[in-house]
């Protein structure tokens, strides 16, 4: 077994950090840190250096499930103002579909009073031409009358 440094934050969210010597099991058993056959064989120092490696990994352990409590906290926030704008959102949308079917019906109802005002405009184009005929007619006969009248005149005057 060999030993490798590594850094360990000791405060979440920080560039602070703690070199620790950390084992590494190889293929081969190493002679470097032996393992000891008792608790008598291991030294006051090296359960100082695990006790404070305990704590710190604890301390670590708290700081981040106050920051998952921080988070989850952010989340649920989140999540009530979010349902919060979804619904303010669908109740915007509802309105505007109300604001759509109400414009259709407007719309449904212009189009047919266009149509009929098309309609009563084309028929009252054709009764114009119907009577500009019907006058032209007339001051034909009017004058055809007043020539036939002349003529009458001038028998009765000749007599």
């Amino acid at each position: 077994m060999s030993a490798a440094q590594t850094f360990i934050p000791s405060v979440p969210d920080t560039d602070e950090a703690v070199l620790v010597d950390l084992p590494v099991f190889g293929s081969e058993p190493s002679t470097e840190h032996p393992i000891p056959d008792s608790q008598a064989d291991v030294g006051a120092e090296d359960w100082q250096g695990t006790l404070g490696l305990v704590e710190r990994a604890a301390a670590l352990i708290k700081s981040y499930e106050q920051r998952l409590r921080e988070l989850e906290e952010e989340t649920r926030q989140y999540m009530l103002r979010t349902e919060g704008e979804k619904e303010r959102l669908n109740e915007r949308s509802q309105d505007l579909e109300n604001q759509v079917e109400h414009l259709e019906s407007v719309l449904s109802h212009t189009s047919d009073e266009l149509h009929e005002t098309k309609t009563i405009a084309s028929e009252t184009s054709k009764k114009l031409r119907d009577t500009e005929t019907r006058l032209a007619e007339a001051n034909a006969q009017i004058k055809l009358c007043g020539s036939y009248r002349r003529q009458v005149e001038e028998m009765l005057g000749a007599i």
